[in-house]
């Protein structure tokens, strides 16, 4: 719970705070991640992958090439979005 609460996209289940995510940039980060391939990921998915990542965690994230960063980006907002 107490990462939840730095979370923009984390909100509390007894309404005391909702997500600070636009509701399109969750439906834009969800047709995202449907449309990666578990193997590789294009520079235009990387490069949007990024940005909702930086957006929703508030953190500066450059693009990376690096497939284990990028697959960590990946893992974590696909977790993130299973509480949404």
């Amino acid at each position: 719970m107490p990462i939840k609460t730095h979370l923009k996209i984390g909100s509390c289940p007894l309404n005391k705070w909702r997500s600070e995510v636009k509701k399109e940039d969750i439906k834009s980060l969800k047709s995202l991640l449907g449309s990666i391939n578990q193997n590789r990921i294009t520079k235009e998915q990387n490069m949007k992958l990024t940005e909702l990542y930086n957006s929703v965690t508030q953190r500066k994230n450059k693009v990376s090439s690096c497939a284990p960063c990028v697959k960590k980006m990946v893992t974590e907002m696909s977790e993130m979005l299973k509480d949404e």
